[in-house]
């Protein structure tokens, strides 16, 4: 059985103490507070014509969100006489605040800052994949206008049209020189939350001689039970922590 802390029934555990377990499992390279991206939230506010007003108790239940990054292992081998690969094993699990539920969250990492390496594999790439029902009402396409006469006539009624698709939790896409991995809930009322493995493979030149490192981008959007609609998040690296990281080291 894995040593990993479940973050499926945490939701009682003392916070510090999910962090220990989690830690002893590896090298934490993310354990950043989110803070509210309102300058998103202004826009998406502003789209539906209301004046956005982010309280500072918001504010700060927002802090109490967390996603946590651990490097769990690291290979290095030879492939060819001109590059060498690198097998990084991360794990990415979502914490919220009781309060709190993710509905999406996403982590990408960058290969901006070694411009000569690149991804040639990511895994997963698609997990979970689950049955859900949508229901969508249909509005009537035809209308008739009666000339010299105040009157549009529609012809036809509302349908309501149901159907099933399957809707992964879990998204990886490789770009090379991106790596991005994205979690939604499936619907507007479930949890999202989750603790997953994800394997990079980074492909770089033997005569390499500088560390493999990348940078991180973590977001993640979040509502609060009791406040109608969600808020999107940014992650912001601690100090300790930073934002660029070693994929061919354990030790940070």
């Amino acid at each position: 059985m894995s040593d990993f802390p479940n973050s499926d029934n945490s939701e009682d555990a003392d916070p510090e103490d999910q962090k220990e377990a989690f830690e002893s499992n590896g090298t934490i390279l993310f354990d950043g507070q989110f803070e509210v991206d309102e300058e998103e939230l202004d826009e998406s506010f502003e789209e539906r014509g209301i004046i956005s007003d982010v309280s500072d108790d918001l504010k700060i239940l927002a802090k109490e969100n967390h996603l946590r990054l651990l490097l769990t292992d690291v290979v290095n081998t030879s492939t060819s006489p001109d590059h060498s690969l690198c097998t990084t094993t991360l794990r990415l699990a979502s914490m919220p605040d009781p309060a709190c539920v993710f509905l999406w969250a996403s982590l990408l990492i960058d290969l901006d800052v070694s411009p000569s390496a690149k991804f040639v594999r990511i895994a997963p790439t698609t997990e979970e994949l689950s049955k859900i029902s949508v229901s969508r009402t249909v509005e009537p396409s035809v209308k008739v206008a009666i000339p010299k006469a105040p009157l549009d006539i529609t012809l036809g009624a509302k349908k309501e049209i149901n159907y099933e698709v399957m809707r992964p939790q879990l998204t990886g896409v490789n770009f090379e020189n991106k790596a991005m991995w994205t979690f939604r809930a499936l619907t507007e009322e479930c949890d999202l939350r989750f603790n997953h493995e994800l394997i990079l493979e980074t492909q770089y030149p033997s005569a390499l001689d500088m560390p493999l490192r990348a940078s991180l981008r973590v977001k993640a959007r979040v509502a609060f039970r009791g406040f109608a609609g969600a808020i999107p998040l940014v992650g912001r690296a601690q100090a300790n922590h930073g934002a660029i990281v070693y994929l061919d080291r354990l030790d940070q």
